[in-house]
């Protein structure tokens, strides 16, 4: 992900999807509000169709299901009907780019 064009990652709390280009999975990007970055599956471990979404300010992210499942930026459930945890991905700052690796 280049960083000078994904402006949606400026700030802490700010998040990016990629959905497309080929990919096998949806993935959701976001900068954390220690600044750090973080990727993940973007599909809820509650209800699998389901996207999850950043809550600024609480280093969670959150099903956008009525059940509201929330996990840690490390994918452990906090809260909610989910009986799992979700999907992250090592990510790694190059320069101006972040690199998202999907595989193990």
């Amino acid at each position: 992900i280049d960083l000078n064009r994904a402006r949606e990652l400026d700030k802490s709390g700010g998040a990016l999807r990629v959905e497309s280009g080929g990919l096998p999975m949806r993935v959701l990007v976001v900068r954390g509000d220690d600044g750090v970055y973080y990727a993940f599956h973007n599909r809820c471990a509650h209800i699998g169709h389901r996207r999850l979404d950043p809550v600024p300010g609480t280093g969670t992210v959150q099903c956008c299901s009525v059940g509201k499942s929330t996990y840690t930026y490390d994918g452990k459930k906090v809260y909610g009907p989910s009986t799992g945890s979700i999907g992250t991905f090592k990510v790694k700052l190059d320069g101006e780019r972040l690199i998202v690796f999907l595989g193990p």
